[in-house]
């Protein structure tokens, strides 16, 4: 379990998640094109803080998985290409 603070709406906050979550969610960033840190924000609008922002988190994961699949292996592809 990996807790960061996160700067959300002028507020700070920590969330914990496990390590797979976190390298999920700056995968799904990154084919994003944006930050871990706004997609969070995004998450947490959409949710209107009706649950825990880490539950929020997880099942957002789990809901784009194919997207954070999609992500993983053009990462592993790129690797393999330098």
């Amino acid at each position: 379990m990996q807790k960061k603070s996160v700067q959300l709406m002028g507020h700070k906050t920590s969330v914990s998640l496990e390590s797979e979550f976190w390298i999920a969610l700056a995968l799904i960033a990154e084919n994003r094109k944006t930050s871990v840190r706004q997609l969070i924000i995004s998450v947490d609008i959409a949710e209107h803080r009706m649950t825990n922002l880490s539950a929020a988190l997880r099942v957002f994961v789990l809901m784009h998985k194919d997207e954070f699949e999609t992500a993983q292996l053009r990462a592993c592809m790129s690797t393999k290409n330098k």
